[in-house]
């Protein structure tokens, strides 16, 4: 993508309500993700199994991005388990709209302290959107590493 193009993504990305720039960062992963697949001659699925391979091919890279993440907050709980065992969809447990992550903060830090109850009152806010800023940095580093190994 040349400078001008990447200016004007840039620029749409700025401009736009954050749902919309949350649903184009969404499409332009799932579609890495689908290359990814066809590249690998994995791709002789029908409709319904391509989706599922999209999303667990996705899934795998989430849980990369996640071991990789080191932070004060993973060391306080000292497991990534917590993390894994979301079961929302990946794009909802990652922020694409300008914050870290889509659930407020002191829901994930009332659920941790719920998992992990010797760290009450020991979780920050700062620590949870710098996890979560790390995890999304992995995240989107994995998506562009995958995007340059795609084959035409």
């Amino acid at each position: 993508m040349g400078p001008h193009r990447l200016s004007v993504w840039n620029r749409l990305l700025e401009k736009c309500e954050k749902s919309l720039a949350n649903a184009l960062w969404v499409a332009a992963i799932r579609e890495v993700a689908a290359h990814k697949l066809f590249s690998t001659n994995d791709w002789r699925i029908d409709e319904e199994d391509k989706e599922e391979k999209i999303e667990n091919l996705l899934g795998g890279w989430l849980g990369e991005a996640l071991r990789s993440v080191r932070t004060n907050l993973v060391d306080k709980i000292g497991e990534y388990d917590f993390f894994l065992d979301i079961s929302e969809p990946w794009y909802e447990i990652l922020g694409f709209e300008g914050q870290a992550c889509t659930w407020p903060t002191s829901d994930i830090i009332y659920s941790l302290e719920l998992a992990y109850p010797q760290l009450e009152g020991e979780i920050s806010c700062e620590e949870v959107e710098e996890f979560y800023a790390e995890w999304v940095a992995h995240f989107l580093g994995i998506v562009l590493r995958e995007a340059a190994t795609v084959e035409n």
